[in-house]
C-alpha cells in the first residue's frame, strides 16, 4: 500500500540492504535499487541518497526509523512527488489519497493495456486476406465454377446415358435376369458413393484434400473412358467393364465433393457459393444438352460424348 512506503535517507538503511544495493551497483556499473527498492516515479535514487523504500525493507529497519522524531517532512516538488526526510522528522506519504488513487488507476489501466496487447494475436497479411475472402470481399475464382461443372457432367453421363450402354450390350428393359444383372452392376455406382464419402480418409488419407480431388477426376476420367474405349469403341460386352467403370466412378464421387469444399473454404463464401453452381448446370448440360445434340439434326454419337466428357475432365483438372 501507498501508505505503507516511507522516505528514508541512505543513512537509515539496515546493514543487510546496503550490501544488496552495494551488489546492484557493481554488477550493473551504477547504483541502482534492488526489486523490494522503489521510488514514487519508479526510479533509482538521487544525488542526495534520498530513496524510498517498500513495506519489507521498511519493516528490516523499523528501529532506526523509529528512533526519528515524528516531525511530518514535506515534498520537495509537489508535482513530481519526489520529496526528501526534513532534518529531525518523519515522513508520511506525500500524496493526497485523491492523487493516489488517480495514480493507481493509471497504473491499471496501463496494465490493462498491456495485459491485451500481449494476449492479442499477431494478424499475419495472409490471415488478414483469409479473413476479407470470408467475410465476401476477396476475388472470385470461376476456375472452381468449370472444375465442378465438368466433373459432374461426367456423373450425369454416368447415370444418365447408361442405357445406351444396355442396347449395346443387346438387353432389353424387360424383367428378363441379364436386365436385372445389367442394373445390379451400373447399381455399384451408388454404392461406392456411399462408402467412399467415409471411406476416402481412409484409403487416401495419405494425400491432401487437393490431392483428393485430382485423384477424384482422375477416376472419373477413367470410368468415362472406360465405356468409351473399352465397350464403345472396341466392343467388349462383358459386364465386368461396366461393374470396374461405375465403381471408379462411384469412388471419384464420393471424394470429389467433401475435399473440393474443403480446398474453396480458403478462398471465401462467394467463390464457394459459385462453384457449388456447377452441380446443376454440370447436370443440366448431360441430361439437356447431350441429348439434344444425340437428336436431329446433329445425331452427335454417344461414344464422342464421352470422349468431350472426359476431355473436358482433363480441361478442369489442369485448371
Amino acid at each position: 500500500h501507498d501508505s505503507d512506503r516511507m522516505p528514508i535517507d541512505a543513512s537509515q538503511i539496515c546493514e543487510p540492504d546496503k550490501q544488496r544495493l552495494a551488489t546492484s551497483a557493481d554488477i550493473s556499473g551504477s547504483p541502482t535499487m534492488s526489486s523490494s527498492t522503489i521510488t514514487a516515479e519508479g526510479k533509482t535514487p538521487d544525488s542526495t541518497g534520498s530513496f524510498v523504500q517498500s513495506d519489507a525493507v521498511v519493516q528490516g529497519c523499523r528501529r532506526n526509523v523509529s528512533a526519528l522524531p515524528a516531525t511530518p517532512c514535506q515534498p520537495s516538488d509537489p508535482h513530481s512527488g519526489s520529496f526528501t526526510v526534513e532534518p529531525g522528522g518523519r515522513c508520511s506519504n506525500p500524496l493526497s489519497e485523491a492523487s493516489a488513487g488517480d495514480v493507481r488507476a493509471r497504473l491499471s489501466r496501463a496494465q490493462e493495456l498491456a495485459d491485451n496487447l500481449l494476449l492479442s494475436p499477431i494478424v499475419q497479411p495472409e490471415e488478414a486476406g483469409l479473413a476479407q475472402r470470408e467475410a465476401g470481399d476477396g476475388p472470385v475464382y470461376w476456375q472452381s465454377f468449370f472444375i465442378v461443372w465438368s466433373f459432374f457432367c461426367g456423373y450425369a453421363s454416368l447415370f444418365g446415358l447408361q442405357h445406351f450402354i444396355k442396347v449395346r450390350f443387346g438387353i432389353k428393359d424387360d424383367s428378363s435376369s441379364a436386365s436385372h444383372d445389367f442394373g445390379i452392376a451400373t447399381s455399384v455406382l451408388y454404392v461406392f458413393n456411399l462408402l467412399f464419402r467415409f471411406a476416402h480418409n481412409v484409403v487416401f488419407g495419405c494425400f491432401s484434400p487437393r490431392g483428393r480431388v485430382y485423384i477424384s477426376v482422375s477416376f472419373m476420367m477413367a470410368a468415362i473412358l472406360t465405356i468409351a474405349v473399352r465397350i464403345l469403341l472396341l466392343e467388349s460386352y462383358h459386364l465386368g467393364w461396366v461393374v470396374l467403370a461405375y465403381s471408379m466412378g462411384g469412388i471419384a464421387v464420393g471424394s470429389f465433393e467433401s475435399n473440393l469444399l474443403t480446398c474453396l473454404t480458403p478462398l471465401g463464401h462467394r467463390t464457394k457459393h459459385v462453384a457449388i453452381l456447377g452441380i446443376p448446370v454440370g447436370v443440366t448440360s448431360v441430361l439437356v444438352g447431350i441429348f439434344f445434340v444425340m437428336g436431329p439434326p446433329f445425331y452427335v454419337p454417344v461414344m464422342a460424348v464421352y470422349i468431350v466428357v472426359a476431355g473436358i475432365n482433363l480441361a478442369g483438372m489442369l485448371l
